[in-house]
């Protein structure tokens, strides 16, 4: 799984179920105390509102019957009001006013600009009301003051308009409202509470106002119902709330054993590699760790499928337990360790000092090669260093992900230094082999990937060892991939080139045959010697292309040599272990050796010793199908470590070649007699002998000797280029 999938998967279970559980909660939270304010309101408005439709009509009607009065009569409303009695009204309107004297109920007269004209019938007009105190059970309370709004009333639409703190307040300050309330039982069951209430009515479309003076009496059924609706719309509220925060608490807890999930290994219990990953990026790169230095560590568990076999997996995973268990008690609380998969474990530890780190390494890995106290393990550790920002021996810049081979020194260097200004930056500290990231641009998935490339350098190995990334590591990786991109344009353009290396005949210095060789001559890379990419090829598989290309360009050769003339010898091409997987290999170099027109007895197939171990019917059968062709076959490199004489007794093979370290060092009786033995036993079963390597004259009489068919070495010629080969051909 890449890198950007591991982040996108955390993030999407650590904040999508949460944050939108918690944003459900808060809105859902916020309408249902909205919805409870607006519900208790309009209970009580409907309370109030059911007490107080007859004293609204008795105000309006008054109002209406002022207004009747008018029209009738023809008179303003100064006009109405004079006289010892203090009215000379109609007689329904006279009526009216004395019922509401009797009834002790105050009314004001305005004009449109709100100044109080009349109050109770009395002209105020010259002694102008600054504020008016109107009596209720013998307390004054300030209803109204001139030009000020009414704590509750009702307008001339007919809404009802509340003035909640000024209703509170007055409540508080009534002495008999605040007797009734702390003292219920002592009131009489109707006057629970008398809340007093100023209707307004317009007379002559709003040229004046009479406002008039009703009283709504709430009893304890009234109070009760109240209590009831808001009671059961708080509790309602309450439940939801609670029910929502009870879903948003069990979201963490699923989000939290997802995470922890997602986080664990099955077969150790413990952290896995995306817990590394994800965890050590953001430790590494937390701006309080910022000059802080790490080391990422690659443990690999040396032959544990061998233990598993031996064993069971059953051990296999006890042991891996083990060992995690022994790692989480080797590290502090702020370093990491996780099982990443198979037998390999990833540590993250802190450092100060190098050697320091490197004492503590060397400790646990001795510790860990005897943690079965019945086994002795081997263990082998790649390690990635990574400095704090403020290392001062990091003074080399190289773009993010891709190292420098050296400083900036030459004007080109320079230039190339200044276009890559804006690019992402990394420093690198040769000293001591330790990259100095800006930490911003760190990728900690490519620093845990160079602790791991640097274990494979131990890989060849069953020992333990420790192995630190370095800038040699970088430089091998640049050159596999450069050599990987360009694999394939070099074949197309044809940058690989043949070169021969003779073969002798000992006695008579008679050239008998050659060795085809391959050299890559790049416009780019320049020359580039086979040690440096043909374990490249063989690694990644593009050695059966090159196969290929080698057999049709040595066919063409030997094709155009005979036409030119020449004396051709049979030339060896050798051909990869990884081509014998192929079933019609036999056919395809038939067939290409064919294209060329060239006898195929002039082309020589060689094989290594060790494809010899692969499969062996298929080997047989693909010799046999050579041989049937006209093509020789060889084995290459005999002795070179994989020598059985069971490949002889069943491979019908023409040519046997020793290989060059029975020739090395200084000769001794028990190698003399090893090479005489071999060419002895080849010469038994029909098979030619030749001896590569050969470099002194002393070699040469002893093959000689002993009946060696062809020499190959630098006695007699280095390889060679065609147009070079071709001179040796013709002498």
């Amino acid at each position: 799984m890449s890198k950007i999938n591991n982040k996108k998967i955390y993030k999407k279970i650590k904040h999508s179920a949460l944050w939108a559980n918690i944003a459900i909660f808060l809105i859902f939270a916020i309408v249902t105390i909205v919805v409870l304010v607006i519900s208790i309101n309009q209970s009580l408005r409907y309370v109030i509102d059911s007490k107080m439709g007859a004293e609204y009509e008795n105000i309006h009607s008054v109002s209406m019957l002022f207004e009747e009065e008018i029209e009738n009569s023809g008179k303003t409303i100064d006009e109405l009001f004079i006289g010892d009695n203090g009215t000379v009204l109609g007689k329904k309107a006279e009526k009216l006013i004395k019922t509401l004297n009797t009834q002790k109920r105050n009314y004001i007269i305005t004009d449109k600009d709100d100044n109080v004209l009349y109050l109770n019938g009395e002209d105020t007009r010259d002694n102008k009301v600054e504020k008016l105190v109107l009596n209720y059970d013998a307390e004054e309370v300030s209803i109204y003051t001139d030009k000020d709004a009414k704590y509750l009333y009702v307008d001339k639409s007919g809404e009802l308009l509340i003035d909640i703190d000024m209703l509170f307040e007055w409540l508080t300050n009534n002495k008999t409202q605040k007797e009734l309330l702390s003292h219920p039982s002592e009131a009489e069951f109707f006057d629970m509470l008398k809340l007093p209430l100023w209707i307004v009515a317009d007379i002559k479309g709003g040229e004046y106002k009479f406002i008039g003076r009703a009283e709504i009496t709430l009893n304890t059924g009234d109070i009760m119902l109240f209590v009831k609706i808001v009671v059961v719309l708080t509790l309602l509220v309450f439940l939801i709330l609670i029910s929502m925060l009870i879903s948003a608490v069990v979201s963490v807890i699923r989000q939290k054993k997802i995470i922890n999930y997602f986080f664990t290994d099955p077969e150790t219990g413990g952290h896995n590699r995306m817990y590394y990953l994800i965890k050590g990026e953001q430790q590494v790169k937390s701006f309080l760790n910022r000059n802080k230095c790490y080391a990422l560590v690659n443990l690999v568990f040396v032959n544990y499928r061998n233990f598993v076999v031996c064993h069971s997996l059953a051990e296999g995973e006890k042991l891996l337990r083990n060992i995690y268990a022994y790692l989480g008690k080797s590290i502090n609380r702020k370093e990491i360790c996780a099982h990443t998969d198979g037998s390999n474990f990833a540590l993250l530890l802190e450092f100060d000092n190098e050697d320091r780190l490197k004492e503590r390494i060397d400790k646990l890995v001795s510790e860990l090669e005897y943690i079965d106290k019945d086994h002795k393990f081997a263990f082998q550790l790649g390690v990635s260093l990574i400095k704090g920002n403020d290392d001062e021996k990091a003074d080399i810049i190289r773009e993010s992900g891709q190292p420098e081979e050296k400083a900036v020194t030459s004007e080109q260097d320079k230039k190339n230094k200044a276009d890559n200004q804006d690019s992402e930056k990394v420093i690198i500290d040769t000293s001591s082999l330790v990259t100095t990231y800006r930490r911003k641009y760190l990728s900690f998935e490519a620093e845990y990937s160079n602790a791991c490339t640097a274990g494979t350098i131990l890989a060849e190995s069953d020992e333990s060892g420790v192995s630190y990334f370095d800038e040699k590591i970088v430089e091998d990786q640049r050159w596999l991939d450069t050599v990987q991109e360009r694999q394939r344009s070099a074949v197309d353009n044809e940058e690989f080139l043949i070169y021969y290396q003779p073969k002798y005949n000992p006695k008579t210095n008679e050239l008998k045959g050659a060795e085809a060789l391959i050299r890559w001559q790049s416009p780019d890379l320049g020359f580039v010697t086979p040690f440096k990419f043909i374990p490249i090829f063989e690694k990644n598989g593009f050695i059966t292309e090159i196969d290929h290309y080698m057999i049709s360009h040595v066919a063409r050769d030997q094709k155009r040599w005979l036409d030119e003339g020449y004396k051709c010898v049979p030339v060896s091409v050798n051909v990869s272990r990884a081509h014998f997987i192929e079933s019609d290999l036999a056919e395809q170099i038939r067939n290409m050796v064919d294209d060329a027109e060239c006898p195929r007895e002039l082309i020589e197939i060689e094989l290594t010793e060790s494809a010899f171990f692969d499969d062996k019917k298929t080997m047989i059968e693909t010799i046999n199908k050579l041989k049937s062709y006209g093509f020789s076959v060889s084995m290459d490199d005999f002795g070179a470590g994989y020598s059985s004489l069971n490949s002889l007794k069943d491979m019908p093979l023409d040519v046997l070649k020793l290989d060059a370290e029975f020739f090395r060092g200084e000769s001794d009786g028990r190698g003399r007699i090893v090479v005489s033995e071999a060419i002895r036993l080849a010469r038994k079963l029909n098979m030619k002998t030749v001896a590569e390597g050969i470099e002194i004259k002393e070699q040469i009489d002893f093959l000689a000797e002993e009946g060696c068919d062809m020499i190959q070495g630098y006695y007699y010629a280095k390889p060679m280029p065609g147009a070079e080969y071709e001179e040796r051909m013709q002498s």
